[in-house]
């Protein structure tokens, strides 16, 4: 039998001694919060929206001219990685916090790809179709969750 308490006692980590100039924790300090790993965002919701509303217009447009190049491949993977998603988080109503806010990249990875899924699926595979389809959608969905934003911020102005 080792140690004490029994074959089944799971063994205790020893405590290290506490400094004699530690104060103990007062109840105040015990029933403060913690701070939240989730806290409210920095950057404000409409300048977000307005990031990647210009985003999406210069992709649009550059799609449009027919401009090709490491510019618009920079663009439009910027686009796919974090418009659609951060459009659909705001609908949704999770950009409020750090956690909801980086979920636009998950998101946005699963609607680039989900359409370009059933695009294939149903042999109408057209990139940048695609991308001016979710392009518009997403201007859409950011416009329609933030409209009130752009209001309250446009009248602080």
């Amino acid at each position: 039998m080792k140690g004490k308490g029994g074959p089944h006692r799971r063994p205790t980590r020893p405590v290290a001694p506490r400094a004699s100039n530690a104060r103990p924790a007062s109840a105040r300090d015990i029933t403060r919060p913690a701070p939240a790993a989730d806290e409210l965002l920095s950057i404000p919701l409409p300048a977000i929206d307005l990031i990647c509303l210009a985003l999406t217009a210069v992709l649009l447009v550059i799609v449009l001219l027919g401009v090709s190049g490491p510019l618009r491949i920079l663009l439009a993977l910027a686009f796919t990685t974090a418009v659609p998603g951060w459009a659909a988080v705001r609908v949704v109503g999770m950009a409020n916090s750090a956690t909801g806010a980086l979920m636009a990249i998950p998101f946005s990875l699963v609607i680039c790809t989900g359409t370009a899924t059933i695009m294939v699926w149903t042999r109408a595979w057209n990139p940048v179709g695609m991308l001016d389809v979710v392009g518009l959608l997403s201007i859409a969905m950011i416009g329609w969750s933030g409209r009130g934003a752009f209001r309250t911020a446009a009248g602080r102005a």
